[in-house]
């Protein structure tokens, strides 16, 4: 973002050559604009711009994705303003009349900074899953040490597991000894109600399928697995799009 034609293209043809893709933006309005249409992956941006300024734009910018790094450009640079970008998120800040290779390194750097701070937020988010899982996998391991009753234990452990996988609905099929079918012992969501006490032969839908072959079931596109039984593997409904089998 820069309101100086030349200066805004000087830069774009430097970056371009550099093989990079350019938005050029005369102030902040038309920036805005752009970032709405696409996030980039960095923004250079002058300091002295007609309208919204360039240290107001950051901390606009900032203020809604505070992962974007920002260099800012001056032809007036000064310690004040230097400080006041640094202390508002800029990632550089850089005096007009760098020679290229300063306009390039400071992009560079900017990318891996980005990529850094993403990098970091997901091992973040990943890291509060699996928290997250740990405690409800504890919750589950302190129920079979419970007092209550079988059914409550298994519909409590469903409802646990359904949490942790987010699915829209789940259910526990048991195999009595010697009967050759699984029956619905416990189901959650969808149209669960029917469902309980019903029997499923061994090797038919795809439950029946991973009680035969004693392995697990991922069918992304349940409709169209071959193993697929509407009446009982579709009993979430008519949005049923992927289902995840398992023994136990």
């Amino acid at each position: 973002m820069d309101d100086e034609p030349l200066v805004r293209e000087l830069y774009a043809d430097i970056l371009r050559t550099a093989g990079y893709r350019v938005t050029a933006a005369r102030d902040a309005a038309e920036g805005f604009a752009a970032l709405k249409a696409a996030r980039p992956d960095v923004i250079l941006l002058d300091i002295m711009m007609p309208g919204i300024s360039g240290l107001a734009a950051l901390e606009r910018i900032h203020g809604a994705d505070p992962d974007l790094p920002v260099i800012i450009v001056t032809a007036n640079p000064t310690s004040e303003h230097a400080i006041a970008a640094l202390k508002a998120g800029a990632h550089d800040f850089l005096p007009k009349g760098f020679p290229p290779e300063v306009l390039t390194r400071s992009v560079q750097r900017a990318l891996a900074h980005g990529r850094l701070l993403a990098e970091n937020r997901q091992l973040l988010r990943d890291l509060k899953r699996q928290v997250s899982d740990l405690a409800i996998l504890n919750a589950i391991a302190s129920l079979f040490t419970s007092t209550l009753e079988a059914d409550r234990v298994l519909a409590l452990a469903l409802e646990q597991a359904q949490q942790a996988v987010r699915a829209e609905g789940s259910a526990i099929l048991l195999l009595p000894e010697g009967t050759g079918e699984l029956t619905f012992a416990v189901a959650l969501g969808g149209k669960a109600g029917p469902l309980k006490g019903l029997r499923v032969k061994v090797g038919e839908g795809i439950a029946g399928w991973v009680a035969a072959s004693g392995q697990p079931c991922l069918a992304p596109d349940a409709p169209r697995d071959p193993r697929f039984l509407p009446r009982f593997d579709g009993w979430t409904g008519p949005e049923t799009r992927s289902l995840v089998c398992v023994p136990i």
